[in-house]
């Protein structure tokens, strides 16, 4: 089972997405947290920059996450 949340930045995405993972018995990703401790350099600036960051490398760092 996959579930997605979305919304802006403080909407409470994760606090939402760990009591639900922690209800239901699913594993939690945090890809914000998970971005934002990336050695990229390319990643850490569009963040810092409020860009949105490339979507290849998201799903590329998602993909080896969650060992795909």
């Amino acid at each position: 089972m996959n579930i997605l949340f979305v919304g802006l930045p403080g909407v409470g995405k994760s606090l939402l997405s760990k009591m639900v993972a922690k209800k239901l018995g699913l594993s939690f990703v945090d890809m914000g947290e998970i971005l934002r401790n990336s050695d990229d350099k390319e990643i850490l600036k569009a963040i810092n920059e409020g860009k949105l960051v490339n979507s290849k490398k998201v799903m590329d760092i998602l993909k080896k996450y969650l060992g795909d």
